[in-house]
């Protein structure tokens, strides 16, 4: 604490004792300095925030999040699971109990993917090799996937080729050499019993006893059912199958369409059922994480630089130029961060997301959060609300502080009590 006071007693022109005075002048410079470092610690704060939760918002749009948990949950117990004992039965209460208590388990779009549409598709499950096993994978599970369809139809095979394929393409050995090789077991064994549910694998809604295949189940204690399964498959004359909340509802108690919903468009866009991201939602989406990102690191940088100002100001106030460069550049970086959030769509993108209520009640007060309160249809005026306005309003008064500081900077430096360091004389600067 003796050597802090130490050091601002020197920029205030005073070594050695405690400053008892100061003009106006001096006292500006402290606020504006302090004022300008609080906001873009704040701004940082805000706009990192907007980004991790801008990405907990789609943790949920494919897979079968709550079956992940179970399993995850689950995965201490697999002896006792396979031979049915009473531990494994109270475990499963104990992780069901737990999965209830999951908030993020809680915010649900209204449409989704299918449960393997990110999962089992060809492109998807053979991501993760290197060629030429990549198209070896392609090919194999190509070719596994119709023959294994054949199998679960009873449909006679052919040939010897055929044969082997169905002997062995549902088998965990088979795919043991592969980077994904869980995950291919998994997909095989849903092919065999029910039908892998991918738009480029199937054309309709499964019925009879695959009904509810395509879209997450809710989980279970025990064989009997008492939580309702909070989606269904449908099918989108443009998107394909997806899966719909029942929640999702017109005035008239009807699930929603592209004829009975305004937002019905929007919110399958953002959802990208296709996976093709041809959609305006999904391309806003995108390009709002990307300009996010930008504002992550360009914000990160202006904090350094108040840092920097600070330490000039304290330990070496007769750096007029170190100190001028520092506030010159922060206030720029601070603008260009605003300009960013504006100009690349971020802020149009969660207002559009707030106002299209495309999640249920727990996924809306995340939306509303970040975008602001809906506004009513037909109302164009400018409305302020939602962290992301709070991040450009406190990013820019950052920018003007800094700005303000800069010519402050390049006349007196660090020095706050005193003449300047560089005064006219005879017409010259000195």
């Amino acid at each position: 604490w003796l050597k802090f006071v130490s050091h601002v007693s020197v920029a205030l022109g005073r070594p050695g004792v405690m400053p008892t005075h100061a003009g106006k002048r001096a006292y500006l410079t402290v606020f504006l300095t302090f004022l300008a470092t609080a906001c873009n610690i704040g701004s940082l704060s805000v706009v990192t925030f907007i980004y991790v939760r801008t990405g907990v918002l789609r943790d949920n749009l494919s897979g079968d999040p709550e079956k992940s948990f179970m399993d995850e949950c689950l995965s201490h117990f697999q002896e006792e699971c396979i031979a049915g004992t009473e531990v494994c039965a109270q475990a499963r209460v104990d992780c069901l109990q737990k999965l209830q208590e999951q908030d993020h388990l809680k915010r649900l779009a209204f449409v989704r993917k299918t449960v393997d549409e990110d999962i089992c598709d060809v492109d998807n499950v053979c991501q993760d090799e290197t060629e030429p096993f990549a198209g070896l994978c392609r090919r194999n599970v190509t070719q596994c996937y119709s023959t294994l369809e054949l199998v679960r139809l009873e449909v006679p095979l052919a040939d010897d080729a055929d044969l082997f394929f169905r002997d062995n393409c549902d088998l965990p050995e088979t795919w043991s050499g592969y980077q994904s090789s869980q995950r291919l077991v998994y997909c095989m064994w849903k092919q065999l019993n029910f039908g892998v549910c991918t738009n480029a694998l199937a054309d309709r809604c499964p019925s009879g006893s695959f009904e509810g295949s395509c879209c997450p189940q809710a989980q279970q204690e025990g064989v009997v059912a008492t939580r309702r399964d909070n989606y269904q498959c449908s099918r989108d004359p443009k998107e394909g199958l997806y899966c719909h909340h029942y929640l999702f509802e017109n005035t008239a108690n009807q699930p929603c369409t592209g004829v009975t919903c305004p937002n019905f468009e929007w919110c399958m866009q953002y959802s990208d059922i296709s996976g093709t991201c041809s959609g305006e939602a999904c391309k806003l989406y995108y390009q709002a994480v990307v300009f996010l990102i930008i504002c992550v690191g360009v914000t990160t940088l202006c904090f350094i630089l108040d840092c920097a100002d600070i330490a000039i100001m304290i330990y070496r106030p007769e750096d007029l130029f170190p100190k001028t460069a520092a506030n010159v550049l922060s206030a720029f970086g601070k603008a260009l961060a605003a300009g960013l959030v504006v100009a690349g769509g971020a802020r149009d993108f969660f207002k559009e997301l707030s106002q299209n209520q495309c999640y249920t009640s727990d996924g809306q007060v995340v939306a509303e959060l970040l975008g602001g309160p809906p506004v009513p249809l037909g109302d164009t005026s400018i409305r302020i609300g939602g962290m992301i306005d709070g991040y450009l309003i406190s990013t820019a008064v950052a920018a003007c502080c800094s700005f303000i500081l800069a010519p402050l900077s390049a006349y007196y430096g660090g020095k706050l009590i005193g003449v300047p360091y560089i005064k006219m004389k005879g017409g010259t600067f000195v």
